[in-house]
């Protein structure tokens, strides 16, 4: 287990929108009063975050400090802006269903992920609203098919996928084998807690970075885990990521380095976060040599100074090396990293809204999507 990331993690990333100011978010609509109809919507307050839900208040009170935690977290690995250009608080909403979400009229206007494979589209709705940004989830488990064409023709392989990365070279040859690829879940926390660190990320980094970098920066906070001591893990493993691997294809490293995957999809992978997280987790939380290092940073420096992907991608050479290391990679154990015990508390303020309210809330957040 790694106990930092070191500076990786904090070195690259976008511009913050410009414009942003410090005030904090102010809810418009009708005040409670007694006697008003009650809707099943709960707000959640704290210092950086303000979470809605149709949830239970529980449950909404422990995403809400854990939010509070990850944020804690994350300024600590990112922040190279002042304190005085902190974003106003970020208005996260919790959706019941995925079909509540995809009705609610939000849609993605900055800070596109992927393009991902279809099962991965349309997790969440972000928008870097200079008055504070808003975040859409649902509040359900994502189910992601397994079956695929590409996990068929990895069992028929036979033996080739000695590396375990997730496909085989060799001939295909399926007489005779049962092929069985159950569907597997995708914890929505995990979506949440992946968004919020894209979120800080446009924030607290001011460099330009490619976009499979902050895919794999919200696919490695997406397994974070908040341990009874305070204590945080992050960039472990997630869940499923053979059978990922196997049923989206093998990391097309050169593709996705070049950049060239996001307008001429590689033919042997389907991009994921799961791809995204494996590729990032190479780079800033393994045990790069000194060359990988030097390269990778000469790249990462090309595209903060406005160089093609596919130009920054030369500092890697013929990239065969990297190619091999990569996929020799995601067939290894993978470390992980974990703060020191904390005994700070967090108290986030649960209020029960109206139906006036909740309905002002939800017209406010579409009116300026």
């Amino acid at each position: 287990m790694s106990g930092v990331i070191g500076g990786a993690l904090g070195a690259w990333a976008q511009t913050a929108p410009a414009g942003q100011d410090s005030t904090p978010i102010v809810v418009t609509g009708t005040t409670d009063k007694p006697g008003e109809p009650m809707s099943r919507w709960k707000r959640a307050e704290a210092d950086d975050v303000v979470v809605y839900s149709e949830g239970d208040e529980g449950q909404l009170r422990r995403i809400a400090t854990n939010l509070e935690k990850l944020h804690a977290l994350l300024d600590r690995l990112y922040r190279v802006r002042s304190r005085t250009a902190e974003p106003p608080r970020i208005e996260i909403v919790l959706f019941s269903t995925a079909k509540d979400l995809r009705d609610s009229g939000l849609r993605n206007i900055g800070a596109d992920e992927g393009p991902f494979a279809k099962p991965f589209v349309g997790q969440r709705f972000y928008d870097p609203r200079p008055s504070g940004a808003v975040l859409a989830i649902a509040r359900a488990d994502q189910v992601i098919d397994t079956d695929t064409a590409k996990a068929n023709a990895a069992d028929c392989g036979d033996t080739g996928a000695a590396d375990n990365d997730g496909e085989s070279d060799a001939a295909s040859d399926c007489i005779g084998k049962p092929l069985n690829h159950p569907p597997v879940s995708r914890s929505w926390e995990s979506i949440l807690y992946g968004a919020y660190a894209q979120h800080l990320m446009l924030h607290y980094v001011p460099n330009a970075y490619p976009r499979w970098y902050f895919d794999g920066i919200g696919a490695i906070f997406s397994t974070v885990v908040f341990k009874h001591d305070g204590s945080i893990e992050y960039g472990e493993q997630p869940a499923n990521l053979t059978p990922m691997l196997r049923a989206y294809g093998r990391l097309d490293t050169r593709a996705v380095i070049t950049g060239s995957y996001l307008h001429a999809p590689s033919k042997r992978m389907d991009w994921t976060p799961y791809h995204a997280w494996l590729l990032t987790h190479f780079f800033v939380m393994s045990n790069l040599s000194a060359t990988d290092r030097t390269q990778f940073a000469q790249y990462l420096n090309a595209i903060d100074h406005g160089l093609s992907m596919a130009h920054a991608a030369e500092a890697f050479g013929t990239m065969e090396q990297l190619r091999r290391e990569v996929r020799a990679y995601a067939g290894r154990p993978h470390e992980y990293a974990k703060t020191v015990k904390s005994s700070a508390t967090y108290n986030p303020t649960v209020t029960p809204l109206s139906q006036a309210t909740a309905d002002a809330m939800l017209k406010r957040l579409v009116t300026h999507s």
